[in-house]
């Protein structure tokens, strides 16, 4: 029996996300003007630099994004399965917009299907990550984990959770959980503008450097963040059949290239930019 951070017992055996087939595979196809969506994911592999408890980044397989991360150290994981919203009406993202079903076909709204990818080995977490902010009925999907606001015996989360409900009423996912749990385990996380999204990565970047006390100058941080994208490109071009391998090789090398940036700050190497002592000709 799978076990999960709650303790429940799953009669089922699940399969990880890393070994899984997705079901189905539209992001490599169309990656085209993904560019929000590329700095989205590099700002995941940043935060693998940031913390250890993030483990892999997949792009492209399960959902826009998934973030596998470890739990206090334990053998259990979670997949954190990001849906990534660049191309937005000019408008606040409502609950309307959550449950919108395509055609009114089932299981095609926004809320089921993240929630149906609630099916594998670990437990599941969801975010949304949006250009667009989100109406004060959705406001508390915003805050962080645990904060206040969040209390599943709140006004605001009861509220919801009866709109979903009797919007879609009974949908679960595999593992039987509902809009309770989405509700739950749901980050409503909102980036606003690509040029945003690549500035805050290149900040991070030096803040990485200056913790080192190496801290780089603006060419070196371009040269860095070019590299990661072109990984994440690379992972969100290959596909799990015939290109699983490629797909997990590009995803490794990206990891690795995190987690070779703290060797190659110290070398100040940077691929076709080289440090050199101040005012020291090459």
């Amino acid at each position: 029996m799978a076990e999960t951070v709650s303790g429940e017992k799953n009669q089922e055996v699940l399969a990880s996300v890393d070994d899984v087939k997705p079901d189905e595979e539209g992001g490599p196809v169309a990656r085209a003007g993904f560019n929000y969506q590329d700095q989205i994911a590099v700002s995941f592999l940043i935060e693998m630099l940031e913390q250890a408890s993030l483990l892999r980044v997949h792009c492209e397989t399960h959902d826009d994004l998934v973030l596998v991360r470890s739990v206090d150290g334990s053998p259990t994981r979670l997949a954190e399965f990001v849906q990534v919203k660049a191309a937005e009406p000019d408008k606040l993202w409502s609950i309307a917009d959550l449950c919108a079903r395509k055609n009114g076909r089932a299981g095609t709204s926004i809320f089921e299907i993240s929630i149906a990818r609630d099916k594998h080995l670990e437990v599941s977490r969801f975010r949304l990550v949006t250009l667009r902010p989100v109406v004060s009925d959705l406001k508390m999907l915003t805050f962080p984990f645990g904060s206040p606001g969040r209390e599943v015996d709140g006004e605001r989360f009861t509220r919801l959770r009866e709109e979903l409900d009797e919007r879609l009423p009974g949908f679960t996912s595999r593992k039987g959980h509902g809009s309770a749990y989405w509700l739950e385990n749901c980050l409503w996380d909102e980036r606003h503008n690509e040029e945003d999204v690549r500035t805050s990565n290149l900040f991070r970047l030096f803040r990485l450097s200056a913790n080192e006390a190496r801290p780089l100058l603006p060419e070196f941080l371009e040269v860095l963040l070019e590299e990661l994208l072109a990984k994440a490109k690379a992972a969100g071009r290959a596909k799990w059949e015939p290109d699983r391998d490629k797909e997990d090789t590009h995803t490794r090398r990206a990891t690795r290239l995190v987690g070779d940036t703290h060797a190659r700050v110290a070398r100040r190497d940077y691929g076709d930019f080289r440090w050199q002592p101040p005012h020291q000709d090459e």
